[in-house]
Order: C-alpha cells, then structure tokens, then sequence
C-alpha cells in the first residue's frame, strides 16, 4: 500500500506540473487576445476618423476636394483590409485561449481526482496503522495481565 502512496504523490507532482502549465499556457493565450484586440480596437478607431474627414469631404456645400477624398479613401481601404486581418487574428487568438482555457481545465480536474485519490489511500494507511498499534497495545496489555 506504501508504494501505491508514493507512486499517488508522484503522479500528484505530475499533474501539479501539468496544471501550472496549462495554466501559464492559457494565460499566455490570454495576454495574446488582449493584444488583438487592442490592434483591432486601434484600428478600428482610426478607420472612424478617417470616416470622420471622408464625410467633412462630402458634407461641404462649396468645393468637392476630389484629390484629398480619394487619399481619404484609399486609406480606408487600407484600414478596412488591416482591420479585416486584426478580427480574424482576433478570433484566431479567441480561439486558442478557448483551446486553453479547456485543457486548464482538465489539468486542473485531473490533479484535483489524484489528489482526492491519494487522500483516500492515505487515510485507509492512516486507518490501518492505528488499528495495528491498538491491536499491539491489546496483546501488551494482555500479556501483561497474564503475567501476573
């Protein structure tokens, strides 16, 4: 029953090692998503101001800035094709914290049921010795009484 004790604790350090990985892992995946979805935000922020000066461009009932409307928007092209590519970063990174956050998870349930496990076992050794050295103090105590 002993080395089925320490054969529990080793596994228990191993899945110990397993969750702290998962768990950096998914922090990891987190932080990637925060920055994502920073780039996305940002992006998507100086696409509004470009809207913004596209529409100052056209609202003006005087003269038609032709030249500064098709740089405004070219550039608006430009954001909406970076910030297409920052959304599919974004769930692409969504993605792997979701795939991390599961095998977090499953470290976490998995070292929690050893953990359980070896509590078991060593509370049936803990059981059993007691019982032993009340056994040894009844046949001491015994023998001292047939002594006598």
């Amino acid at each position: 029953m002993t080395r089925r004790l320490r054969a529990l604790e080793v596994l228990k350090r191993v899945a110990r090692v397993r969750e702290v990985r998962a768990t950096q892992a998914l922090s990891l995946a987190l932080e990637e998503e925060r920055v994502s979805e920073r780039a996305r935000d940002s992006i998507q922020a100086h696409r509004d101001a470009v809207a913004a000066v596209g529409q100052n461009c056209t609202s003006g009932f005087g003269h038609l800035n032709i030249p500064r409307y098709e740089r405004v928007s070219h550039v608006d092209h430009l954001l909406e094709a970076r910030l297409h590519l920052a959304q599919a970063g974004l769930a692409e990174a969504r993605g792997e914290r979701e795939a991390r956050a599961a095998e977090s998870a499953l470290a976490n349930r998995y070292h929690d049921k050893v953990d359980e496990r070896h509590g078991e076992i060593e509370s049936v050794l803990i059981h059993e010795r007691r019982a032993s050295q009340q056994d040894e103090a009844i046949e001491l105590w015994l023998g001292a009484e047939a002594r006598r």
